[in-house]
């Protein structure tokens, strides 16, 4: 539809057109304007936008010819008939109620009626008829429509002229107005509402009360609500005002766009839509003409063509326009939604060339004119507001001394001075150097306050001080030792009460006017992290803030001894930092190489300004900055130089104080592995709460900033579990593995213009302990625990009840059996004695009887004339029964070992033939017995020992004698004699059966008689231990002592 309201001829018409179209881009100059456009290939289910609203969230929602979108400035995120259960695709308008319900009006599809209305939960995502969740009063079809105040309450307009408002809880019938066609609905923030009768106005409140009712010049076509009346105006032809504004008790009053001049002008709707004109929450307009969408201010005034800012793409005829809490238009048309966001450029510029110039100093004059060095040249700018050139080749450095005249550095080593008040131009040389060309060039003057002085600060040639005298520039030879300082390239002075702190490629050095220079402080010295120092600033509680080129912002404060560095890591926008200026809320503005910058010097936080905040280039320059006295900043760089106020720049109005909110929040699910959606339990509870097995989750946030959401950052950190801020370029925050614990989880936003939000989204967030963790688990435990120790005591005590009652019967039990035992003992005794004394008694029955046979016997070898056979007889019967006597001795010194009265009859002996006679005894009975019998002497053959032979000879007659016992025919009985060094030791080892291992700690006991290996060896020996093993200990051994020979038995 093509709605024209002209109200003076086409041709000035077209005029007034034309003048827009070429004055636009000079008048815009003074305005930033950001233009984003979102079509299908930026996710739109649809080109075709017919309305748009910002809910409660700061989400925007998209009614298009193809569902519903929603954009969270990242993505959007469909809505359809097919996949979410819209009744219609084709959604026309939107809007939000007190409960954050979405209402959607939709064209029907038959059969259903002519029109529907849709409510969606933008939370649970669930969509339902109206009729069915809240039950109006009325037929969904009859709605012509419905908008809401600030807070959500519902207006809605019956085709029959009722009007209805929902608050969140019920309907109210607030009026109903009869009329012969229809009616157009307009509402206010505040909960006004008005409606348009043709040339009728009808202005009522929430409650249905009429306010006022207001006739116009002729119909009106439109109603729009501003903030603080109502506008109509009309799209036929005619002659009158642009817009008529209506007021409670006030007659209509004629509107009027203007131009750049604030003349009245005739306007020209041309191709404009249905919806040519709407107001912002500033109170401009918006304006669409032939194809061109126009911005005047709340006085009618022209400001932009905004059309002329759309690259890429082209703005058609705006179907509907909606603006959200940071005032930025969204431009519902049908190539797609613009948001379009336009401010008033903060920043004042200068001598914007059109490439790129050298830019350098600054400075003022005491009239307040102003001096800016571009490209070799100084310019002046006067009260008539435009800049001239003073024909001063300066470059750098700039200064005003104490009788206002002002002084300028060169490239080459050389000053010019300029006296305002004259215009006296004077330049001063290196003394003799007058007319050639140096290369020292002159990067900083300063005027010394006390002595008036001029100071130089030069390129690689130190310092240097201006001669009025001589009219020259002077060396300065006071360095005192510093020669690093004599060298070095001087970027600033700045004067305190200690003295001229100068910056330079070395470092800081302190220079006192009339000692010279008195300290250094540098890397080399390790009082700061870098030394090429662009500019100094002290600010009042005496902290030194440096910029440095390369090193970013350094904060030393000298009394302390500290500094702390701030680089690009910790947020700058660029290390190579030109000035310190701190205005007067306390914030420090450092211009870089890449944007200016704004530091909070509590915070450490940085925004940054570039070219899309009004800056004319990113790149500053060094020199090239000044503070004015009333607080007014200058700043320099390659496209000209800026001005503002810093507090100007940096107010916020209250509404625009944006922070981030929640868009959608996702858990992990430990079990299945797959994240699960529970936003709206997090928005019920406002409280992450994760169990145990879910320690990950993703927070999609969004911030209502959507000037250029590409550039917005987030940061988050987790209070109590580290201090440190993550940064991040998009709005999905990622957090794993999180402990059990409580803690806060805190989220903050950055827009594009630099700015971070006024709050932080804090959310506390609750990582639950595993159940064995929990209090009341533990509690359990601990009580289980407690239970089982006292069962386990109480068994333990029962037992050891049970254990004494038997111990105790058990102990008379054993006293009993000790008793019995001592008797029986007692018994063995006596029976033990009854024995000894038996065998002590038939020992000597039986020695008496051997005596009487061995004497005659003797007699009879030794007289009588035998012959061989008996003599040999007789012999072996001598033998026998002197064997005979020397067992009946055995038993005698058995009694007497047990009485203890057992001596040993030493004697000395030769031990050769000792042990050999013995062994020979038993060759004849070896040989009979089929057994080998071998002999192996090795001590000396004359060695005599000190000892009893008796007993030597019955010990090695048993242990023989027991051997050839045991040993079968065909085995080996073998007697060794060894020294030991200190001992003689006799081994008698056989091959016999030996003596079994059980019986083995029982050989030695009185009687004892080993067990029988088999049936066909007869008896075991007694008390004898014959060796079966070669590799076993030998059972006897004789020691031999020089002082006192003697016979000990070795090994048993």
């Amino acid at each position: 539809m093509n709605n024209s309201l002209n109200w003076i001829k086409p041709p000035a018409s077209w005029l007034w057109l034309l003048f827009f179209l070429f004055a636009s881009p000079s008048r815009a100059q003074e305005y930033l304007v950001s233009v984003q456009h979102y079509g299908v290939p930026q996710g739109l289910s649809n080109q075709y936008i017919q309305h748009s609203l910002q809910d409660r969230r700061g989400l925007i929602w998209a009614a298009t010819r193809f569902g519903l979108n929603r954009f969270d400035g990242f993505e959007f995120q469909q809505y359809t008939l097919e996949e979410n259960g819209l009744r219609s695709n084709d959604c026309k308008q939107i809007a939000e109620d007190r409960n954050g319900l979405l209402w959607l009006a939709c064209s029907g599809v038959p059969p259903t009626p002519r029109q529907v209305i849709d409510i969606i939960d933008p939370i649970t995502e669930e969509v339902m008829p109206l009729k069915a969740l809240l039950q109006p009063p009325f037929p969904g079809e009859e709605i012509a429509g419905f908008q809401s105040d600030l807070i959500g309450n519902i207006f809605i307009l019956l085709q029959d002229g009722q009007v209805y408002r929902y608050d969140g809880q019920a309907f109210s019938r607030l009026l109903h107005y009869e009329s012969g066609g229809p009616l157009q609905l307009a509402v206010s923030g505040t909960g006004r509402a008005a409606l348009l009768d043709k040339d009728e106005v009808i202005l009522f409140d929430s409650l249905g009360k009429i306010l006022h009712q207001a006739s116009l010049p002729g119909p009106a076509d439109f109603i729009r609500a501003g903030k603080d009346r109502f506008w109509v105006g009309k799209d036929a032809p005619g002659d009158g005002p642009s817009l008529w504004g209506i007021r409670q008790g006030q007659a209509p009053e004629p509107f009027y766009f203007r131009d750049a001049g604030g003349n009245p002008m005739a306007y020209d709707w041309g191709k404009s839509f249905d919806n040519p004109v709407y107001p912002d929450p500033e109170g401009r307009w918006w304006v669409f003409s032939n194809e061109r969408l126009l911005l005047f201010d709340p006085d009618g005034k022209f400001v932009c063509d905004i059309s002329s800012f759309v690259k890429n793409t082209w703005l058609p005829f705006p179907v509907f326009i909606n603006f959200d809490r940071r005032h930025t238009a969204w431009v519902g048309t049908h190539n797609g939604l613009f948001s379009i966001c336009v401010e008033k450029n903060p920043f004042t510029t200068f001598l914007k060339p059109e490439g790129t110039a050298d830019t350098r100093s600054i400075i003022q004059d005491a009239g307040g004119n102003l001096y800016i060095l571009q490209s070799g040249e100084v310019w002046m700018k006067g009260a008539s507001g435009s800049f001239t050139g003073l024909g001063l080749p300066a470059w750098l450095g700039a200064a005003r001394d104490q009788k206002g005249k002002l002084w300028f550095g060169d490239y080459s080593y050389k000053v010019h001075s300029y006296d305002p008040a004259s215009g006296e131009k004077t330049t001063l040389y290196p003394h003799g150097a007058a007319g050639r060309q140096l290369h020292a060039g002159v990067h900083a003057l300063h005027t010394d306050s006390r002595s008036g002085r001029i100071w130089v600060g030069t390129e690689a040639a130190g310092l240097a001080f201006v001669d009025t005298v001589n009219k020259c520039i002077a060396p300065y030879t006071g360095y005192n030792g510093f020669r690093h300082l004599r060298q070095a390239t001087i970027h600033c002075f700045l004067e305190d009460r200690t003295g001229i702190w100068t910056g330079t490629r070395q470092g800081v050095y302190l220079l006192d006017p009339e000692k010279g220079v008195v300290a250094e402080y540098s890397r080399r010295t390790g009082h700061l992290p870098h030394d090429d120092i662009l500019h100094i600033y002290k600010d009042k509680e005496g902290i030194f803030w440096l910029a440095s080129a390369g090193g970013g912002l350094i904060r030393w404060d000298r009394e302390a001894g500290t500094c702390r560095q701030f680089t690009q890591r910790n947020g700058l926008s660029h290390n190579i930092v030109y000035a310190v200026y701190e205005d007067e809320s306390g914030h420090l503005w450092l211009p870089s190489n890449y944007g200016l910058m704004r530091f909070d010097k509590q915070s450490f936080e940085v925004d940054t300004y570039l070219p899309r905040d009004g800056l004319p280039h990113e790149e500053f320059n060094f020199t090239s900055h000044y503070q004015a006295e009333d607080g007014r900043l200058y700043f320099g760089g390659l496209k000209g130089a800026i001005s503002f106020y810093p507090g100007e720049l940096h107010e916020k109005q209250p509404e625009l104080n944006l922070s981030p909110g929640i868009s959608r929040y996702l858990e992990l699910d430990g079990a299945t592995g797959a994240f699960v959606d529970k936003t709206s339990t997090l928005l019920a509870a406002n409280e992450i709460r994760l169990a145990p097995r879910n320690k990950s989750f993703l927070l999609k946030v969004v911030f209502p900033d959507f000037q250029s959401p590409k550039d917005n950052r987030f940061a988050y950190r987790i209070e109590g579990l580290n201090d440190t801020w993550t940064y991040q370029p998009d709005n999905t925050i990622r957090v794993n593995g999180l402990l059990y614990g409580h803690f806060t989880l805190l989220v903050k936003a950055q827009g594009a213009n630099g700015h971070w939000s006024a709050h932080e989204l804090s959310l506390p967030l609750v990582v639950l302990r595993p159940i064995y963790l929990r209090p009341w688990f533990l509690a359990a435990c601990i009580a289980l625990a407690a239970f089982l120790a006292w069962w386990r005591i109480r068994a333990l005590r029962q037992a050891a009840r049970k254990l004494e009652a038997e111990v105790k019967k058990r102990t008379r039990q054993i006293e009993e059996d000790k008793q019995l035992i001592e008797k029986q003992a007692a018994e063995l005794r006596q029976l033990d004695e009854i024995k000894s004394r038996f065998f002590a008694n038939m020992a000597h029955e039986l020695r008496t009887p051997i005596t009487l046979i061995l004497s005659p016997l003797k007699k009879i070898l030794r007289e009588a004339d035998l012959d061989n056979r008996t003599f040999t007889s007789l012999k072996l019967i001598q033998s026998n029964a002197r064997n005979l006597l020397r067992l009946a001795e055995e038993v005698l010194d058995m009694d007497k070992l047990e009485a203890g009265c057992l001596e040993l009859r030493e004697g000395t002996a030769a031990f050769y033939p000792l042990v050999r006679r013995l062994v020979s005894t038993f060759e004849s009975h070896a040989q009979a017995n089929g057994v080998e019998l071998q002999f192996d002497y090795r001590p000396e053959q004359y060695l005599h020992l000190k000892l009893d032979v008796n007993k030597l000879e019955r010990i090695l007659f048993n242990l023989l004698s027991n051997a050839l016992k045991f040993t079968g025919r065909g085995g080996k009985v073998s007697v060794t004699v060894a020294d030991t060094g200190g001992n003689i030791r006799i081994s008698v080892t056989d091959t016999g059966c030996g003596i079994h291992p059980d019986d083995l700690p029982r050989i030695f006991e009185r009687f004892f008689q080993a067990s029988p290996p088999s049936p066909q060896r007869g008896e075991a020996p007694i008390g004898d231990l014959p060796q079966s093993s070669p590799a076993d200990s030998p059972p006897f051994s004789a020691r031999r002592s020089m002082a006192k020979e003697r016979v000990v038995p070795g090994g048993a």
